[in-house]
């Protein structure tokens, strides 16, 4: 399934190829169910054979898909989520009695990160985590399966911690250190707490405090830069 790029348009019509090769027309006569939307990936639930275009570029973000109806969701209404493609997947790989490879890719998450558009970055992240766990039910019912979850690398807007008593007494090391690292813990307590998963540590009013402290700290440097733009020199203040 093509989940976040398509190779193609999804009709011939807008194509940006320069020869007459229509590939979607190829993987269609190869015994292929072409699947444009939700929709019809439902439908094409139980084929041998699926190939997923849902749209000609960049899908669009949970966010946006879910709620804002931003992007261009108003030309592509009813496109599959992560969790969706990955459960279409899973049922029709795991009918191979050889055994499968699937390749689930939260691609926007990334996508999100580079402007630092944190509201989209974490809600394509919370979609991921959706298929990761849609993954594991399928390992509890099939414990010959192995789940790979990594990342490819970091961005600015991450948020990173430790989760447990061990991974923070190692990591508070310094006061800079210690505040971002008990507060990302916190937040990533609240985050699973928010998506009705259980809290994996309790935490002390200790956290709370930590976390609140790292957050003022980080919302005073993020507003350091627009009260240096509004200093003025001496002379500039007479003149003004």
């Amino acid at each position: 399934m093509a989940a976040r790029k398509c190779p193609v348009a999804i009709d011939a019509t807008g194509s940006k190829r320069k020869d007459d090769k229509d590939y979607i027309k190829l993987f269609q006569d190869a015994g292929y169910k072409l699947a444009t939307d939700k929709s019809e990936l439902e439908k094409a639930v139980g084929s041998d054979k699926i190939l997923g275009l849902f749209h000609p570029g960049n899908m669009d973000y949970a966010l946006d898909r879910m709620q804002l109806k931003k992007g261009t969701v108003d030309k592509f209404p009813n496109q599959p989520g992560l969790v969706e493609m990955t459960k279409v997947a899973l049922d029709n790989l795991s009918r191979n009695p050889e055994g499968f490879f699937l390749m689930v890719e939260g691609a926007c998450i990334d996508k999100a990160s580079h402007p630092l558009d944190m509201e989209r970055a974490v809600f394509d992240t919370i979609e991921f985590v959706q298929a990761d766990a849609l993954a594991r039910e399928f390992q509890a019912k099939n414990s010959d399966t192995l789940i790979v979850v990594t990342g490819d690398h970091m961005h600015g807007v991450s948020i990173v911690g430790t989760i447990g008593k061990q991974g923070r007494d190692k990591l508070l090391v310094g006061a800079g250190f210690g505040l971002g690292y008990a507060a990302a813990e916190f937040l990533a307590g609240l985050f699973l707490a928010q998506s009705g998963d259980r809290m994996p540590v309790e935490f002390t009013a200790s956290d709370a405090t930590l976390a609140a402290a790292f957050l003022a700290v980080a919302a005073l440097m993020a507003a350091l830069p627009a009260v240096l733009a509004y200093r003025q020199s001496p002379v500039e203040a007479l003149r003004g």
